[in-house]
């Protein structure tokens, strides 16, 4: 038989691609994800959690793991996190935020695993979430106030997000995403209505005035139009009609929506012109506490309890992070994290390089990355990562990036790819692509280069091979084994895990006329308010109230102030419910003793402490939850590991 003519049989496909219901399910599963999150952020947690679960599944079911570069390198954010797990401030939110991390890890590996056209899907998913959103934030539009020279706005548009920022930032993450599926769509009817779509995105950015996001979205934009330049044009002419628009309708109404937009766009060359911005002193704050605990630092989110207990003026206002991405890596995980983001950093710049130099560009892949570029530019800026939707959609961005790597690079991920064709692409796409040669030029010069080698049977090859095999890690008992071990340990640990009760009440403050006849002011007695809770919050305090009480070593407490109001809420923790309550309600009446005492405040008692109501401080099933994802992803990488070897 002619060598040449002879039929050349594919590699069998593995059973999840034989049988495409998981990797289907899978993907139905990360589009309910990602359309929801908007709308539904407290079931986030839950819906990774499956998606997780099914990746663990579908990895388990196929003889090989691909794992490009990009995924490897985002592996170090959790892996760092918990490394600073043991140093950390706050080790119930640490732990929280770990398994944050953990959750969208696996929501990226998913997002591979299904392969690019799936992974279209699910951004195509994320890009329409973006539209309703939009358009939702529009009809509730209200008055927009400037006041500092449009430093400080009242009014801003924040949609379903809980801050104006958020909402720039969500734009700024997937707006990219649409305008290059309208550049590179091949049906003008179907580019016209993605640009169309993309109207109410631009309206809802520009009116949550957010200059952290309009600086990142512009960024970006300079990015894809450097990438498409059909897309820069349509840009440019955008812009130049929205100016037009914009200067006209300010002229008109100099007090209006224009008006204000126009004023916010002229304080972008002095920020720090608001009066409530405390940025220096925070960046301040953050550096040092980075120089106090350089490696891994505080933890995840520790810089909130770095600062209560710091000689600053953020004392009384602890922030949550430092306003910009490197300082809070920086404190939080310490050098070690920074040299994770920074190899990121790299990850992006080489992907944009890839892009620059191939002929045929995917909307995915070029939307994809120039919104984790826009968000890297954002983080200079800002810190909005914080929101689960916002940490959800960076995660199924940087998924989306790292199948686009893979399907470019077969063969070059660390751990192998399959050995047949990916089928969730089909083949014209690959063609398009030119993912791979034609058909008949690769059988020709795979004949040509490789001997016809007979087949060998299990036993010649045993025998042939003279090496000894490491059958201890081959055996399929091993994975299996240790993830009931460990599931078996974490029960035990969970059960046997001190849980402490949580009770808490609410006092107000309020001035009352002195003797003299004057009254205190709003801002005064927000000061004096912030006094109170620094005051409760001293350990002074707490352990003379434990003392009188008679409780434990394990009773503590704290007091929070609402930055809006003069209400202070009062959180005592304890072993029992009873004493939780008798603390906190001895904070009460310590916060009403010194009220009396001072004949210009009042202290009113808004929630008295309750038993009943008493939560306990670490949920167990969080805890489970966490521990079983971290015994799924260790069975996966020992499963790996096995076949491998």
């Amino acid at each position: 038989m002619n060598l040449l003519t002879r039929p050349i049989q594919a590699p069998p496909a593995p059973a999840a691609d034989r049988q495409p219901l998981l990797p289907g399910l899978t993907a139905a599963a990360l589009v309910v994800l990602v359309l929801i999150s908007p709308w539904l952020p407290g079931w986030i947690p839950l819906l990774s959690a499956v998606v997780a679960v099914l990746w663990g599944f579908l990895t388990l079911t196929r003889w090989h793991m691909a794992l490009p570069v990009p995924l490897l390198v985002a592996a170090g954010i959790p892996l760092v996190q918990v490394l600073s797990l043991p140093f950390a401030l706050d080790p119930q939110r640490s732990l929280v935020l770990i398994v944050v991390s953990l959750l969208g890890w696996t929501t990226a590996a998913a997002i591979v695993a299904v392969g690019p056209r799936r992974a279209r899907w699910v951004l195509t998913a994320a890009s329409a979430s973006l539209a309703l959103v939009s358009v939702q934030s529009l009809t509730g539009l209200g008055d927009l106030t400037s006041h500092s020279g449009g430093s400080v706005v009242s009014g801003r548009l924040q949609g379903t997000f809980a801050q104006p920022n958020e909402l720039g930032a969500y734009a700024v993450l997937l707006l990219p995403a649409v305008i290059a599926a309208a550049s590179l769509t091949r049906r003008v009817s179907t580019s016209l209505v993605l640009w169309l779509t993309t109207l109410p995105a631009f309206a809802a950015l520009a009116l949550s005035l957010s200059r952290g996001s309009w600086l990142a979205t512009l960024a970006a934009l300079l990015i894809l139009a450097l990438l498409l330049p059909r897309a820069g044009a349509v840009l440019t002419l955008l812009a130049t009609a929205g100016g037009v628009a914009l200067v006209g309708a300010a002229t008109h109404a100099p007090a209006g929506t224009a008006g204000v937009l126009l004023d916010r766009i002229g304080s972008l060359d002095d920020p720090g012109a608001s009066p409530d911005d405390h940025r220096p002193f925070i960046w301040d704050l953050t550096l040092r506490v980075a120089r106090e605990h350089p490696v891994l630092g505080v933890g995840p989110g520790g810089i909130e309890t770095a600062a209560i207990g710091a000689d600053s003026p953020m004392s009384i206002e602890p922030p949550l992070h430092a306003h910009n991405l490197p300082l809070t890596v920086l404190a939080e995980n310490g050098v070690v994290g920074l040299a994770v983001a920074l190899a990121l950093g790299v990850v992006l710049c080489v992907s944009l390089q890839r892009c620059v130099r191939s002929r045929e560009l995917g909307w995915a892949d070029v939307g994809a990355l120039t919104g984790l570029c826009g968000a890297a530019v954002h983080g200079l800026i800002d810190m909005p990562w914080r929101n689960p939707t916002l940490t959800l959609t960076a995660w199924v961005l940087f998924g989306v990036l790292a199948a686009g790597w893979l399907s470019t690079h077969p063969g070059r991920s660390p751990l192998r790819a399959p050995p047949h064709p990916d089928v969730s692409t089909r083949p014209s796409e690959r063609s398009a692509m030119s993912l791979t040669e034609p058909t008949e030029r690769r059988s020709a010069e795979t004949a040509k280069k490789e001997p016809v080698r007979e087949p060998v049977t299990p036993d010649s090859s045993r025998q042939a091979d003279p090496r000894p095999r490491r059958t201890w890690v081959r055996r399929p008992v091993l994975p299996a084994a240790f993830a009931v071990l460990a599931t078996a340990a974490l029960i035990l640990l969970v059960s046997l895990l001190p849980t402490l009760q949580e009770a808490s009440a609410v006092v107000g403050l309020r001035s009352e006329t002195g003797e003299s006849g004057q009254v205190i002011g709003s801002d005064e007695m927000r000061l004096i308010t912030q006094q109170y809770s620094v005051a409760l919050s001293s350990d002074v305090t707490v352990d003379r109230a434990v003392d009188e009480l008679g409780l434990g070593a394990d009773a503590s407490a704290d007091a929070d102030v609402d930055p809006d109001t003069t209400t202070v809420r009062i959180v005592a923790r304890a072993d029992s419910a009873e004493e939780a309550t008798h603390l906190a309600d001895q904070l009460v009446t310590t916060a009403a003793d010194r009220a009396d005492e001072d004949p210009q405040v009042s202290l009113v008692r808004l929630s008295e402490p309750s038993a009943e109501h008493a939560e306990p401080t670490v949920s167990k099933p969080l805890l489970l939850g966490a521990g079983l994802v971290v015994i799924v992803v260790l069975t996966i990488a020992l499963e790996t590991a096995r076949r491998r070897w």
